[in-house]
């Protein structure tokens, strides 16, 4: 159904993107708003199927958030997880999802990141990614999270990677490019109106024949105290994507009365460095380190599902824990660089001088430390049921010094909430699908309900930002 003509002004801050582009055109086929994994995944599959294309990229640099999942690359029924032996199905991939949701996602969406997650893996990796190994993250019944054999930064190597794949293309990245207003289909005319700031502050209006909204979910970051903190949903202490992106995404659900799913609806990141303030990714855990108290005392299982490690941290007397690993295990797993240069990573060449550090009592750690090490030699945690046969051929052994802490805290890091779609893609206005305009990225919203599955970010980024792409395609022509 066409819509009236809808518009809205939207502020996007500074743009970087690819450089050697050339000049702003009128006319486009395609214009995406977003240059994250999502939206630079729409644009080479639009690119792919002959349209012109546009990229406006809401950073200093390209990647936006994906930049931030560090984890890998979920995807069921791999061709890599075959060579491997190991037995997976989209069924239990989209169990796995709906249990860490809660049963509150939208089925049609996980059922779809679950259902097209191996040629979104196939898609990457024929783009110049390299995530050709496995590892079991908390949350998943196999390993499906597939990584760079050096366990880079996932996040990292897939923008990397298709921002060469871009360099092939003939998408036109619009470089610090400010989106005033966008206008878009009505009866009277057939094509969405985006006008835009150049970096040398010359305003002009470009035209498109469908336009993907890629820019992001809404997004922020908030220190709690407890899981059902009443000042939960109004506080944002901490946003780790750009300084307005989520001001932009709550006008742009304002100002066009798009439909909404799971309003107000939050996640929560369970071990984030407060002193730092960055996340400490799961890998860190997978990998073999383990969480102490204030006392040195360990008191969770480190891979329970992430609303369960929070809730034991804030249980803690000073509601803060310590994971305890080693240098080997710190050169093995890829860590932000702003965290791993804070300051805030406490190091010391034996067990005792760390716990010195950490004003613990030095018998106590050390005894914890043993312990910890015969349940991973036994594979068998008596304490707290970690399964220590999960990545048994990778974890890193603690046996050896120098040793490291990092102090961590759960935040409350993402709402959930997202624009309300149609046939994956497609925004709705009081359930009207409209017309032109269609969502990636996280900005469907209901995928991961009330949690979010360990290494979904970039397989979701990646099935919607194509899926966006050839329903885009589509429209354009006429089908």
């Amino acid at each position: 159904m066409k819509r009236g003509l809808l518009m809205f002004a939207l502020l996007f801050g500074a743009i970087g993107i690819l450089s050697g582009c050339g000049s702003i055109d009128d006319q486009y086929d395609v214009v995406v708003i977003g240059g994250g994994a999502s939206g630079m995944s729409a644009a080479i599959e639009a690119d792919a199927g002959g349209a012109k294309v546009a990229l406006i990229e809401a950073d200093a640099i390209l990647g936006g958030n994906s930049r931030f999942a560090f984890e890998g690359m979920n995807a069921a029924q791999s061709a890599i997880q075959s060579e491997a032996g190991v037995s997976d199905s989209v069924a239990d991939y989209n169990a796995d999802i709906s249990s860490a949701a809660d049963g509150m996602n939208n089925q049609n969406l996980s059922g779809q990141v679950a259902e097209d997650s191996a040629a979104a893996l196939d898609w990457v990796n024929e783009n110049g990614a390299n995530f050709t190994s496995l590892i079991q993250l908390p949350g998943s019944s196999a390993a499906r999270t597939h990584t760079t054999p050096t366990n880079d930064s996932a996040g990292l190597s897939l923008v990397s990677a298709l921002e060469s794949s871009m360099k092939n293309t003939d998408i036109n990245v619009l470089r610090e490019t400010q989106v005033l207003s966008i206008t878009l289909v009505s009866v009277s005319n057939n094509l969405n109106r985006i006008e835009i700031r150049s970096a040398n502050n010359t305003t002009k209006t470009i035209t498109a024949k469908a336009l993907i909204l890629a820019n992001q979910d809404l997004a922020d970051m908030t220190n709690i105290t407890n899981l059902t903190d009443p000042e939960l949903l109004s506080q944002a202490s901490f946003y780790e994507d750009t300084p307005d992106s989520l001001s932009t995404s709550l006008r742009m659900i304002k100002e066009l009365n798009l439909d909404v799913y799971h309003y107000g609806q939050r996640d929560i990141f369970d071990t984030f460095s407060p002193d730092a303030n960055e996340n400490v990714p799961v890998t860190l855990r997978t990998f073999g380190a383990f969480m102490v108290n204030s006392s040195g005392k360990r008191f969770v299982n480190e891979l329970a599902p992430r609303d369960e490690v929070a809730a034991a941290i804030l249980n803690q007397p000073s509601q803060n824990g310590y994971l305890i690993f080693n240098e080997k295990l710190l050169d093995t797993v890829s860590l932000n660089s702003a965290l791993l240069h804070s300051g805030y990573i406490y190091s010391a060449a034996n067990i005792d001088d760390l716990a010195k550090r950490l004003d613990m009592e030095p018998a106590t750690l050390r005894q914890t430390l043993k312990t910890y090490n015969e349940a991973v030699a036994n594979k068998s945690d008596s304490e707290f049921g970690r399964d220590m046969n999960m990545n048994a051929d990778r974890l890193i052994s603690l046996e050896q010094g120098p040793y490291y802490a990092i102090k961590v805290h759960p935040v409350s890091y993402i709402r959930s909430t997202g624009v309300k779609v149609a046939n994956i893609s497609q925004p709705t206005i009081g359930g009207q699908i409209v017309d032109g305009l269609f969502i990636a990225g996280d900005f469907p919203g209901g995928v991961y309900g009330n949690q979010q599955l360990y290494g979904d970010d970039l397989t979701q980024s990646v099935v919607f930002g194509r899926h966006a792409a050839q329903a885009a395609l589509r429209y354009v022509n006429g089908e």
